[in-house]
This record gives C-alpha cells, sequence and structure tokens, in this order.
C-alpha cells in the first residue's frame, strides 16, 4: 500500500515535471546551468527523502500518510523528467546529424549501466540500511552536480 503510493506520486511529479517543460521549454535559457542546478536540486531532494524515514507518519481522513516523504517524490519526479527532457534537447542540438543515432546510443547505455548502480545501492543497503543509503547517494548526486558545474565550463554556459 504505502510503496504503490509513492510510486504514484513520483507518477504526478514526472507528469508535471514534462507538463511545464513542453510548456516552457522554448523559454529556457541557459540550460546547461539548469540541469547543473536541477541535478544538484535532485540530489538534495534524494538526501532529504532517505532522512525523512525517522520522521512520524500524518493520519488525514483516516489514512496513515508519509506526507513530507510524499512531497519530496513529487518533486523528484518533477526533477528527474524535466531535466531529461532538456539534457536530450541539449544533447540533439549539440550533435551533428550524421551522428545523431550513435550518440542517443551511447547515451541510451544508462539502462545497462543501472544495474553498476543498483548493485552498489544493495551494498550500500546492506551496509546501512535503506534510508541513510538512498541519503548517501543522493548527496553524491548532488556533489557529482557541483563538480560538473566547476569543471565543466562550457557545459555550465551551454545554451
Amino acid at each position: 500500500q504505502g510503496v504503490g503510493l509513492l510510486l504514484a506520486v513520483s507518477g504526478v511529479g514526472a507528469l508535471a515535471g514534462a507538463v511545464v517543460v513542453a510548456t516552457l521549454g522554448h523559454r529556457l535559457r541557459r540550460r546547461g546551468m539548469l540541469i547543473i542546478v536541477s541535478l544538484f536540486l535532485y540530489g538534495l531532494v534524494l538526501a532529504m527523502l532517505g532522512l525523512t524515514s525517522m520522521l512520524p507518519l500524518v493520519a488525514v481522513l483516516s489514512l496513515t500518510l508519509p506526507l513530507l516523504p510524499m512531497l519530496l517524490i513529487v518533486l523528484a519526479g518533477v526533477g528527474q523528467s524535466a531535466i531529461a527532457a532538456v539534457k536530450t534537447v541539449l544533447l540533439l542540438e549539440a550533435t551533428p546529424n550524421e551522428m545523431r543515432g550513435r550518440v542517443m546510443g551511447l547515451q541510451h547505455l544508462d539502462r545497462g549501466f543501472s544495474t553498476v548502480g543498483s548493485g552498489a545501492g544493495g551494498f550500500a543497503i546492506a551496509l546501512m540500511g535503506g534510508p541513510y543509503a538512498l541519503a548517501l547517494f543522493g548527496g553524491l548526486c548532488a556533489i557529482g552536480a557541483l563538480l560538473v558545474g566547476v569543471f565543466l565550463p562550457a557545459f555550465r554556459k551551454a545554451d
């Protein structure tokens, strides 16, 4: 019951993020910086979500709901879909037509490499528990975004 509810609110957030990008995407400027800031905030939201497991549940209309985790998951869903859409557009605009198929193939390797992340996540969960592992990986995501912003000025300035 609880996992289904959390997955549902993630979908609501992802849909909201997709609608926002589809509606306002043509007006976005400094998209490289937008991706970096969004990824940093996404990592912070994941870290905060991992730390919310210590908070009490809230009863609403005789239902016990994890309101703060639900809100954080909605924000993560918004960020995830918005980052993905803007990143793909920026990547395709920077790629010559004859290379787009190859570049998109490389981009989709993230599906294959997700098993590496899942394995690392499984070890982290076994060592420290799920909430702390999520907080750790969220923090690493935020740090990674900062490092990209500092060490890749061309990406940061991409429009």
